[in-house]
This record gives structure tokens, C-alpha cells and sequence, in this order.
């Protein structure tokens, strides 16, 4: 069958495609390849039995009760959410652009220096959220909890870090971004206040990370809407406009908003049952079939001859007696999550760097240029949302999976991770595609920002698709907690290549704000090569053993029933 097909596909070059001359040639050969390449997938997704060891995929990962809806379930509410926040920031915009120019370019400069400051905050969340899930997938209730707490210190103890010397430079701020006295003084009416916001946020943050490695997502969702929506936007438009507090009446009513998240948010978070978190997520991981290796780390008393079969034991460690000791006097759960959060923190902390950077080559090519690049980002961060969304809910599955063992679900969620975030790239990038000479209008109705940004728009669409690679990636190493590739990617790809190709192509070749953005793109392409060449090398069955072995499991531990099938003959009659 497969050689029909090879010999029917080897025969549309010899068409030829005459009637659309020299460009028929190249077309014959791609649909040439292209039918090659789909048939051999065909026949070996069909025909798998005769090559088992040569093709190792199936069509698991495409059923959607086993796969896709815990994914929908996780990801689902963390779009939503994301979609929420992001709808409320872009609304804050608009509120300052009704108040003034200068107005509105305080607020775009307070709020790039937010996204830059939070950068080590989204770090600590990555990491932890990650070694939570993990915790929990393994039915490690204790664990997982201890987790949370450091979290919580690691977060809280960072955020007063940055904030006491904003605080002490709340009068300056405004001197990094503009030489306007007026914008200058604007920024420094809201600093204090934008900086007490960041350490209120630095709590929700906290349980963003918890609800997050619990798989309850529901709960943040909930809080971004009612904190966003029934409270923030409301109260801005009240501050700002009927009390006539201009911007800072916006900042106040976003700063309420963002108050009562954090408060529901740690609501949720305190309600916790970290034993029954701790089956549900043993149980999900359970349900997903037999896997051809399962692993768990066995903890026996000594002189106990005690073994679980038939599952393979791969660590047998002493139980000693339980001494209370502080979180941060112990490296049994810090030193871990810093292995994990610590390149993340520097990852995000580099990839700001280069959109800063980016943006003040802008600024040296000219205002409109500088409108343009803001307004794109803008955009692009928006359209983010729902990929945001899957990122977190893939990465929570698939640490789950790993965390208990089951190597091949973790792997077949990637898979599953990876066709939402292609398809749902694609059906963005379409019709922006489509639109791209209308989204300048959008945003601006001076004819040099409209035409800037329809100048990019194609750039920035054609690398927002090809960014959905880097995020599959980006979500499957944080899974596995090997965020050290994560951290080389982006700073290859950001300092190494984008920011010197986007000089070089801006202001050597002089071609302004799209050779800006041409390195750029070039630095995501490097950052995405990287980042899919790592995932590519994962060895899911060590990652499983890894992960296992990183959260071991309680000979009592309350999740029991769901990691071992107790009917089995060849357990101790004391389990």
C-alpha cells in the first residue's frame, strides 16, 4: 500500500505543472514531499504493529476522554482567566487614554516596568508549581504542602526585595522611561502606589501557583473575573472619572480590583484538603491505563523486608522518625524548587530584557516607530492568553503523570498540548493575517503608527505560529522540571542572536522598525529550535523515574489506594 501510494506521489513531479511555468516545478516538488511524508505517517500509524520498534506512536494521544478533557479541564479556566486579566489591563489603557496623552503614556511606562519586576515572580511559580504537582501526582500530600509554603516565602520574601527599593525610588521611576516633566510626575503620583499593588499581588501569585499544581484552575478564574470585572473596572471608571482622580483614580480602582482577587484567591487556597488534593490527582494519573513501566520510590523500616510488586522498585530509603525541622533550615524541599524556578527566573528575567530592549530601539528609530512596537506587544500579550492557559494547564497534567510514574500519558499529553497550542496559534494568526492592514487602525489613527504596524504584522503573526513550538517545549521541560534548557534557549536566542540581528538589520541595513523586528523574530526562531531540539532528547521513561524519586511516597500515605492495586496476590497481607 504504501509503495502505491510512494509511486503516485513520485508521479506529480512528472506532470510538472506546466501550465504555471518555472514556479510549477517547485510546486510539483513540494506537494511531492508533503504526500510522500503524509502517506509514510499514514501507513505507520495504521500499520504499526509490523515496525513496532522502529515507530514508537500511536493515536492514544487523540483520545479525547483520557487526554484532551483533563487538559480542557486544567487549561480551560486558566484561558479564561488569562483572557479576563489581559481584557482588564487593555481596558485600563483605554481609561487613561480618555484621561490624556500624557496620562497614557504614564500608564504604559508603569506597566512595562510591572511585567519587567514580576519576571522572578512568574519564575517561582513555574518552579514550584511544577514540584507541587509533581508531589501530588506521586500522592506525596505532605510534600506538596511544604512545597506550598516555601513557595509562598520565596515569593513573599522576593517581592519585598524589589519593592523596598522602589519605594525609596518611587520619585525617580519616571526618569528611566521619559525626560516629560509631566509624565515624570505622573509616574511618581502612582509608584507607591503600583508598588503596594505588586506585594498584594505577590499573595494571589502565591495561590496562583497552588490552585494551579492542585489542577483546580476553576477557583483562579473566579477570582480573575470578579476581581477584574465586578470590582476593578468599575472602580477605576468611579476613581478616574466621577471623582475625577484622573489616573490615579484608575490605579486606585485597579489596585481594589486586584485586592479582592488576591483575597479570594487566598481563600481558596487556605480551604485546601492537601490529602484529598493528593488523591484526585493519584486517581487521575491512575485512570489513564496501564503504562509498560511504572515506578515508585518504596519507604520501608528498618530491618523491613516489605516490596511492592509487581511495580518496579527503584529506591528503597530508611523511614526515620519525622523531626520537625524549618522549611527554609531544610534543603529536602528548597533546594529542589530552586533547581527548577531558578532558571525559569532567569529565563523570564532575559526574555523582558530583550522586548525592553527592543523597545528602546524603537525609540531611537522614531515616536511613531515606538507607538508601533508598544502597540504590537500589546497585541501579541493579548492573543497569548489562551496559549498561556495551555502552558499551565499542560505543564500541571503532565508533571502529575511524571510525578506518578506514568511516562507514556505524560508523553501522549505533550502530544496533546502540542495540537492545541498549533491549532489554536493558526486559527489567531489567520485572521490577523487577514487583517493586517486594519489592525493599525486599532490602535492609532496617526497614518505612521498604522502604517508601522501593518508593516510588522505579517513578521508578527507568522512568529507568533512558529512560537507555539517554543511554548509546547517550554511547557514540557517545565513538566519535567529541566528548566535549565528553557534558560539556554532564551538566552541564546534573545542576546545572542535577536537583539545583535535586530541592530544589525534596524540600523545597519537601515530598515527601521521591521528590521527591528526581523531579529527578533530571528532570535524566537533560535529560541524555538533550541527549546523543540531539548524536548526532543526527553527520555520520558528516566524523566518518570526522576520524578518519582524526587517525591517519595509514604508506606501510609492516604493516596495508597489509588497507586497500588491492593487485590493483587503477591502484596503483604499488612497492606
Amino acid at each position: 500500500m504504501y509503495a502505491i501510494r510512494s509511486y503516485y506521489a513520485r508521479g506529480v513531479p512528472a506532470i510538472g505543472l506546466k501550465a504555471f511555468g518555472l514556479p510549477g516545478c517547485a510546486l510539483a516538488t513540494t506537494i511531492t514531499h508533503y504526500t510522500r511524508t503524509i502517506t509514510f505517517a499514514l501507513y505507520m500509524f495504521r500499520y504499526k504493529q509490523y515496525h513496532a520498534t522502529s515507530w514508537p506512536w500511536n493515536w492514544s494521544f487523540l483520545n479525547l476522554r483520557l487526554y484532551f478533557v483533563p487538559l480542557v479541564k486544567v487549561g480551560g479556566p486558566m484561558i479564561v482567566g488569562q483572557f479576563v486579566e489581559n481584557w482588564q489591563l487593555q481596558t485600563m489603557a483605554i481609561f487613561a487614554a480618555m484621561t490624556s496623552e500624557v496620562a497614557l503614556g504614564a500608564n504604559n511606562s508603569m506597566m512595562e516596568l510591572i511585567f519587567f519586576l514580576t519576571s522572578p515572580i512568574y519564575g517561582m511559580i513555574d518552579g514550584g508549581s511544577t514540584r507541587m504537582g509533581m508531589h501530588l501526582g506521586a500522592g506525596n500530600a505532605q510534600a506538596a504542602r511544604a512545597t506550598s509554603g516555601l513557595v509562598f516565602w520565596c515569593i513573599f520574601g522576593l517581592s519585598l526585595l524589589i519593592v523596598i527599593p522602589w519605594f525609596c525610588a518611587s520619585g525617580f521611576v519616571g526618569k528611566i522611561f521619559s525626560n516629560d516633566a509631566q509624565v515624570i510626575a505622573m509616574m511618581a503620583s502612582i509608584s507607591t502606589l503600583a508598588a503596594a499593588g505588586y506585594i498584594i499581588m505577590s499573595l494571589f501569585y502565591y495561590a496562583m501557583a497552588t490552585l494551579q499544581a492542585q489542577a483546580r484552575t476553576l477557583p483562579i478564574m473566579s477570582s480573575f473575573l470578579i476581581g477584574a470585572w465586578l470590582v476593578g473596572v468599575p472602580s477605576a471608571y468611579i476613581f478616574g472619572f466621577q471623582v475625577q482622580l484622573g489616573l490615579l483614580g484608575i490605579w486606585i480602582g485597579m489596585a481594589v480590583g486586584y485586592l479582592v482577587t488576591t483575597v479570594l484567591g487566598v481563600y481558596f487556597t487556605f480551604k485546601s484538603n492537601w490529602e484529598q488534593e493528593a488523591k484526585k490527582a493519584a486517581a487521575r494519573s491512575k485512570s489513564c491505563g496501564t503504562e509498560d513501566t511504572e515506578f515508585i520510590v518504596v519507604e520501608v523500616a528498618p530491618k523491613s523486608t516489605v516490596t511492592r510488586l509487581p511495580m518496579l522498585v527503584i529506591d528503597v530509603t530508611p523511614k526515620e522518625l519525622d523531626t520537625p525541622t524549618p522549611i527554609f533550615l531544610s534543603t529536602v524541599y528548597l533546594m529542589p524548587m530552586v533547581k527548577v524556578g531558578g532558571p525559569m527566573v532567569i529565563g523570564q528575567l532575559v526574555e523582558n530584557l530583550q522586548l525592553q530592549t527592543i523597545s528602546l530601539f524603537a525609540a531611537m528609530t522614531s515616536e511613531g516607530a515606538l507607538g508601533a512596537n508598544n502597540a504590537m506587544l500589546e497585541l501579541f500579550l493579548f492573543l497569548s492568553s489562551p496559549i498561556f492557559g495551555l502552558i499551565d494547564g499542560g505543564s500541571t497534567r503532565i508533571s502529575m503523570y511524571l510525578g506518578a510514574g506514568k511516562a507514556q500519558s505524560a508523553k501522549l499529553s505533550s502530544y496533546v498540548v502540542f495540537c492545541c497550542m498549533l491549532g489554536t496559534t493558526i486559527l489567531i494568526a489567520i485572521p490577523w493575517l487577514c487583517a493586517r492592514t486594519l489592525i493599525g487602525t486599532m490602535f492609532s489613527s496617526d497614518p505612521t503608527i498604522s502604517d508601522s504596524l501593518t508593516s510588522i504584522s505579517t513578521l508578527a503573526a507568522s512568529g507568533y505560529v512558529v512560537m507555539s513550538f517554543f511554548y509546547y517545549s517550554m511547557a514540557t521541560l517545565q513538566a519535567q522540571a529541566r528548566t535549565i534548557p528553557i534558560m539556554i534557549s532564551f538566552l541564546i536566542g534573545a542576546w545572542i542572536v535577536g537583539v545583535p540581528m535586530a541592530y544589525v538589520f534596524g540600523f545597519v541595513l537601515k530598515l527601521g522598525l521591521f528590521g527591528i523586528w526581523m531579529g527578533l523574530c530571528l532570535g524566537y526562531l533560535i529560541t524555538t529550535l533550541f527549546g523543540t531540539y531539548f524536548t526532543y532528547k526527553s527520555n520520558w521513561i528516566d524523566e518518570a523515574e526522576k520524578a518519582v524519586a524526587r517525591s517519595k511516597v509514604s508506606m501510609r500515605d492516604e493516596a495508597e489506594p489509588f497507586l497500588l492495586d491492593k487485590s493483587n496476590e503477591y502484596l503483604p497481607e499488612e497492606f
